[in-house]
């Protein structure tokens, strides 16, 4: 090749090499397949590797989780100390951090390999043991920013990552969209989509970030573009929330669940079937519904009277308040409300076998007896988990104090208001947070006593049918009410554990978590049957 060909050749590539840096797009898998779309520039095809950047931090919390590790707390390093400037992600001088606030935060130190006791050994029969077409992941030395791999092989390692650990990671990366780089884009981008952000740079040394996660339904996704993460979100967050692939049914029993006793205040005489799909329910004082009740109500007698309750996962329940109480066509407004609803029953419901309980009722919230609409579905999920740090109401056409008016939701929708704006109207500047209205207070006492009786208790309990032993189990301190297990979060939440009386209580709920994928997990007989047993010594 002679000189002038040589220089079109670099400057081809120099202007190939500037196209990459400029493109931003977006991946995920589904069925073992890879789609994307780009988000800005002319990119065809996806880049052949990407570097890892801090997403290897995503890995070792699986790790952590599926192993049932209590590792210690990281303590970032005195005043009078030089502190590493990784620690400037972790905590301020002197302090600490835990595992989820170190994801949220990208903690490098805390997830360091050495620093957990994690052998080759170890790493490698995990990921070895899961459905993984990711060879790299088995390699504990590529747990390093500048490895360098295909999207491809990124998205299936993400695959690999068991629920139990995607779900836990999903709860921690909330933090990410509502206090760090993602807070300018969640109103945009909704909170369903769960990410762990990186930033890091070419081979030309041009910045590139992105982050990669899991949507609510589990599909694994990734997206880049030039310049640092927070960049990239701040710029691409509406295109980005556009070109996600819809969400697929799921049914995911380990949600949190709301039960609904329906028409609470409007006494049933009798229900009739009139088809496989449809029930008419005529009530004492003459008035007729028809409903389509599907699979998801049972018909009871409460008192010697007839009873329609339901049991759904928190986001089906949130659209059913959607369908009955607003419009789902009306998106912004729709949203503010899905947003009102859940707060609502986190706040008011009762907890009941780790469930929240509240009676459909004009007293509390109108629920839907009716499948809720695939419309009212996409704006819980796509608000999915967000509630309000303030006490909440809201009525259908009166505004008041911490009061969401319907009607003046609408218009401000159709005003072109966003719903966080609609929020802001109706709750001032409250913060929002994720799903529990009450932060875990650890009761780092329990937990040890809780851990040594569980090993005894798994030998016992292993040969009963439905029997799966919880990961780490969170043990919170409960200032009021009965004791109670946030299934969806592997927590207990107990008032007093030293008694006789509280130590059967924490057995009793760490039932309820073990048996959660089970009938018997529903079933208080034997639950609190066989606490009693387990805290008498005796073999079940």
């Amino acid at each position: 090749m002679d000189r002038a060909a040589r220089g079109i050749a670099a400057v081809l590539a120099c202007l190939a090499t500037a196209a990459s840096a400029a493109d931003a797009m977006l991946a995920w898998r589904r069925d073992a397949g890879i789609e994307w779309r780009t988000l800005a520039g002319k990119a065809t095809s996806l880049p052949d590797q990407v570097p890892l950047g801090s997403l290897w931090k995503l890995f070792v919390y699986a790790y952590l989780t599926d192993s049932g590790a209590r590792e210690p707390a990281y303590r970032c390093a005195p005043k009078q100390r030089q502190a590493t400037s990784e620690e400037d992600y972790c905590c301020p001088p002197g302090g600490s951090i835990e595992r989820d606030e170190a994801l949220a935060k990208s903690c490098g130190p805390y997830f360091d390999p050495q620093r957990l006791g994690i052998t080759t050994g170890e790493w490698r029969k995990y990921w070895h043991t899961k459905d993984n077409q990711a060879a790299w992941l088995s390699e504990l030395g590529q747990m390093a920013p500048q490895t360098q791999i295909a999207p491809a092989e990124l998205l299936a390692a993400l695959d690999a990552v068991s629920p139990t650990a995607r779900r836990a990671a999903r709860r921690a990366l909330l933090a990410v969209l509502l206090e760090g780089y993602g807070r300018n884009a969640w109103p945009d981008l909704g909170t369903g989509p769960r990410f762990k952000t990186y930033s890091w740079h070419n081979d030309s040394g041009a910045a590139i970030g992105g982050g990669a996660g899991w949507l609510a339904d589990g599909t694994a996704f990734w997206f880049t573009g030039p310049g640092a993460s927070r960049n990239v979100l701040d710029r691409h967050a509406a295109k980005l929330a556009a070109a996600l692939p819809p969400l697929r049914a799921v049914d995911d029993e380990a949600a949190s669940c709301v039960d609904v006793r329906f028409f609470a205040r409007y006494p049933i005489k009798r229900i009739r079937h009139a088809d496989d799909d449809n029930a008419v329910i005529e009530f004492a004082n003459g008035n007729r519904l028809r409903i389509r009740p599907a699979r998801r109500l049972e018909l009871t007698e409460e008192d010697g009277q007839p009873v329609i309750r339901g049991r759904f996962a928190l986001e089906d329940y949130v659209a059913r308040v959607i369908d009955r109480e607003g419009d789902a066509r009306q998106t912004a407004a729709a949203r503010a409300l899905a947003v009102a609803a859940r707060t609502y029953v986190w706040q008011r419901g009762r907890p009941l076998a780790g469930c929240m309980t509240i009676d459909d009722d004009s007293r509390t919230q109108r629920v839907s007896a009716n499948p809720p609409t695939e419309a009212a579905l996409a704006v819980a999920r796509f608000t999915e988990d967000l509630t309000l740090r303030v006490p909440v109401r809201y009525h259908r056409d009166r505004a008041a104090t911490n009061t969401l008016s319907w009607r003046r939701a609408v218009a401000l929708a159709k005003d072109g208001a966003r719903f966080d704006a609609i929020l802001a109207d109706a709750y001032g500047n409250a913060a929002v947070g994720g799903p529990a209205a009450e932060d875990c207070q650890r009761l780092a006492d329990a937990e040890r006593w809780l851990d040594h009786q569980a090993v005894a208790w798994r030998r016992q309990l292993r040969a009963h049918p439905g029997f799966e032993a919880p990961g780490t189990v969170a043990v919170c301190a409960l200032s009021s009410g009965n004791p109670y297990s946030d299934q969806a979060r592997d927590r207990i939440y107990v008032r007093d554990w030293m008694s006789a009386q509280g130590r059967l209580a924490l057995t009793h709920e760490y039932l309820h978590l073990a048996f959660r994928f089970h009938p018997d997990g529903g079933d208080e007989t034997f639950i609190e049957h066989t606490a009693r047993t387990l805290e008498s010594g005796v073999q079940p």
